[in-house]
C-alpha cells in the first residue's frame, strides 16, 4: 500500500474486493473503488526502461567526424 494522493491509497498485488472486504471489516466507508491497470505501452516502459537501444561514445575523442563528400 502506498498514498497516490490526499485522499487516496493505492493496493498492489490484491484485488478490488478484498480492499473492499477489508475496509468493511474495520468500518471504514469507501467513497471510490477503482481498479487500474497499466497500458501494455506503460508496462513495456517499466520492464525495459533500464535498456537502450544506442550508446554514446564513453570518450568523445573517439568519435570521428565523417569525411566531406564534396
Amino acid at each position: 500500500m502506498d498514498e497516490a494522493g490526499p485522499d487516496t491509497l493505492r493496493f498492489t498485488g490484491i484485488t478490488s474486493e478484498t480492499v473492499g472486504e477489508i475496509a468493511r471489516a474495520v468500518g471504514i466507508a469507501l467513497q471510490e473503488l477503482a481498479v487500474q491497470q497499466a497500458s501494455l505501452e506503460e508496462r513495456y516502459m517499466e520492464l525495459t526502461g533500464e535498456a537502450v537501444d544506442y550508446r554514446t561514445a564513453a570518450n568523445p575523442k573517439l568519435v570521428t567526424a565523417a569525411p566531406n563528400a564534396s
